[in-house]
């Protein structure tokens, strides 16, 4: 077999390692919220107190790099607007909706301290399903009654960065527009605009890094894009196996020995490191593909189950947490899949 020389060269059809990277990603986000969750403290994890990060806040880096690369991607092969925003509703809202009348109706019934008919008379409830089923008119977090007694009451705070992403997808919906509406090459000039936003928006996210400032959005949107503008310079990014390992041995050393070493050069490689790992291992970590994608029921799903247990199980620690929480969840995301979001996205073709 031909070795690529670019990550191009190994983005042929479907058959890579993103829905495995995903599925890690949502693993992670378990793993976290099972400290934080089963503890009650936000810092219990040992990775924060070490350097500062969370696996999860790693694994939602990971998943606005993919993102970026993924979307950036549909949308250059597509060159439809309207199929590109329909392919987007189709990945995210089936699985959302069947998850929030599940959470609803299995978990925030159950563990409501209201009865049946306040609990479906509180304005609460309905506020809950239609302003997250939407994501776009603020989130709400807590439903009647429920989980009263636990450290947190958000039913589930997981779903915090789907409305981030929606708001990176209409960026690049805007751009598209915005390069119709004045007649240019739109894959040439969307090229240079995912990469201009990429470099600004990294930048400015060190600056705030430096000054000790909070800049949530622009970091975000500095991933995503980077993952973008990855995906549009493809064809002039080496993969790199010696380049890899030195950025993964860089980091490990800076993680040890230099944190703020360690957060600069977590931001400029985890970009190169995510599509590297997506495209390039071949080999038997391929089959996970037959398996299916997993990973957005795991991450829709984690946080209710999660304060379910801690509810029913007082004293349940973190890695009691982490694996009674992902048997429950798994099943939860298998049938997910299966049954709904897989359906979902044969539907894609209708819409051309």
């Amino acid at each position: 077999m031909k070795v690529g020389k670019y990550f191009h060269d190994y983005a042929i059809g479907h058959n890579n390692n993103f829905n495995l990277l995903r599925f890690v990603a949502a693993s992670l986000v378990l793993v976290t919220h099972s400290f934080a969750i089963s503890t009650g403290r936000s810092d219990s994890e040992p990775l924060r107190t070490a350097l500062g990060i969370t696996l999860g806040s790693v694994a939602v880096d990971i998943f606005y790099i993919a993102s970026g690369y993924l979307v950036t991607s549909s949308l250059l092969f597509r060159k439809n607007l309207r199929e590109f925003i329909f392919a987007r509703a189709l990945r995210i809202f089936p699985g959302l909706w069947v998850s929030l009348a599940v959470t609803t109706l299995a978990i925030g019934l159950w563990f409501t301290s209201f009865s049946f008919t306040a609990f479906f008379s509180d304005p609460g409830t309905w506020k809950f399903l239609v302003r997250n089923a939407v994501l776009i008119s603020g989130l709400v977090w807590t439903l009647p009654g429920a989980f009263f007694g636990n450290p947190g009451l958000a039913v589930n705070g997981s779903l915090w960065s789907l409305p981030v992403e929606i708001k990176m997808y209409l960026v690049l919906a805007a751009i598209w527009i915005g390069l119709g509406l004045l007649r240019l090459d739109k894959a040439r000039w969307l090229s240079a605009a995912c990469v201009s936003i990429a470099v600004v928006g990294t930048g400015l996210s060190l600056i705030y890094f430096l000054d000790g400032a909070q800049s949530g959005l622009i970091y975000l949107g500095a991933m995503f894009f980077s993952g973008a503008a990855v995906r549009v310079l493809q064809n002039r990014i080496r993969a790199s196996h010696a380049f890899a390992f030195i950025l993964v041995i860089a980091l490990l050393v800076a993680a040890v020995q230099h944190r703020i070493a360690f957060d600069i050069l977590y931001r400029l490689s985890l970009p190169y490191l995510v599509i590297y790992f997506a495209l390039v291992p071949a080999g038997i970590i391929r089959r996970f593909n037959s398996y299916g994608d997993y990973s957005y029921g795991i991450y829709i799903y984690a946080f209710p189950v999660q304060q379910a247990l801690v509810h029913v199980w007082r004293d349940i620690g973190p890695y009691q947490m982490m694996g009674t929480s992902f048997a429950i969840t798994f099943f939860l995301a298998f049938a997910s899949w299966h049954l709904i979001e897989q359906r979902a996205l044969g539907l894609k073709a209708k819409f051309k």
